[in-house]
């Protein structure tokens, strides 16, 4: 038998490939990038998942082994540990947003991100989850958006905010829409979105918990409104990876779980026009029932938008 270390391939993280090594008895995360070892702080793996996928590939041949799947199963499901962390960095998201909503003075989307991230740290996080994207006006008719230092927020048009924490690198994941007056011709498609995450919610709450369901009903409300279908995932579980199990999409077969942590993200696109969107996150405790971590629509309220209409 060969004396090399089993590698399980887990995924990939800044550009490089991350293994779990298997040596007897001991693991090990390693990271290997065009070919050599990343040298740095090993990656951490809370609560029992090593052990488990450890056990996963007891009877494995030696060599490589890919994982993926079998470690985005074992992660779905977050220990206590994991719970408190994601908390953490819901709180630090929701903290950061309710402290920015207090000073909407004109400033331009470059200055608006990098405020945000640092009140991320301010609010007890430990960094960003995710490179923040901020759209305002026209720019909001796509899904994600690099923020500029020539655009300016808050000066009569309207912006989509997509930014959160994250806690120990555990991720949370936020999207407000801003800036919305009256006669903006969005205001429609922001009660949509509004509606649809409300009716998910409920869904959820009475135990209604299909990913392929609850993205049906999204879609017949955006079709009935005269919208066009979401072009993404309706939502995605949450932890190390920014997007885990389960998948809230058209073509998943998960079914939400007690022990998920996940976000929810309604939205509409007009090409040309503009968008909204609403991502809110939520966990189910152990007796499955629903947590609302960050409420996507009162941090909307806390910068004077109108979705408690």
């Amino acid at each position: 038998m060969s004396d090399k270390p089993t590698l399980a391939w887990l995924g990939m993280k800044n550009a490089s490939e991350v293994f779990l090594s298997i040596d007897g008895e001991e693991l090990s995360i390693r990271r290997i990038q065009q070919g050599r070892e990343v040298p740095g702080r090993p990656i951490g793996l809370v609560g029992s998942v090593g052990a488990e996928l450890a056990n996963m590939l007891v009877n494995a041949r030696q060599g490589v082994v890919n994982c993926r799947s079998n470690a985005l199963a074992v992660r779905r499901k977050k220990d206590r540990l994991e719970v408190e962390f994601l908390s953490r960095a819901a709180a630090a998201t929701r903290q950061a947003y309710e402290s920015l909503s207090h000073t909407t003075e004109v400033c331009s989307e470059f200055q608006f991100a990098s405020e945000l991230e640092g009140h991320f740290l301010r609010q007890g996080g430990t960094g960003r989850a995710y490179e923040t994207s901020v759209a305002t006006g026209t720019k909001s008719d796509r899904i994600w958006s690099e923020p500029t230092l020539t655009v300016q927020m808050f000066a009569g048009g309207h912006s989509v905010i997509d930014g959160a924490a994250e806690y120990c690198g555990y991720k949370a994941d936020c999207s407000l829409t801003v800036g919305l007056s009256p006669d903006n011709e969005l205001m429609r498609a922001a009660g949509v979105a509004a509606g649809i995450l409300g009716k998910v919610v409920e869904l959820i709450r009475d135990g209604d918990r299909e990913s392929s369901r609850l993205v049906e009903v999204c879609n017949e409300s955006l079709r009935s409104n005269g919208f066009s279908d979401l072009p993404h995932a309706l939502g995605h579980g949450l932890g190390l990876d920014l997007h885990e199990y389960p998948f809230i999409g058209r073509n998943s077969s998960h079914i939400l779980t007690a022990g998920d942590v996940f976000m929810i993200e309604p939205a509409v696109y007009i090409q040309g026009v503009g968008g909204v969107r609403l991502e809110s996150m939520f966990r189910l405790d152990s007796d499955g029932e629903l947590v609302t971590l960050i409420d996507s629509q009162n941090l909307s309220q806390c910068f004077s938008d109108p979705f408690h209409g």
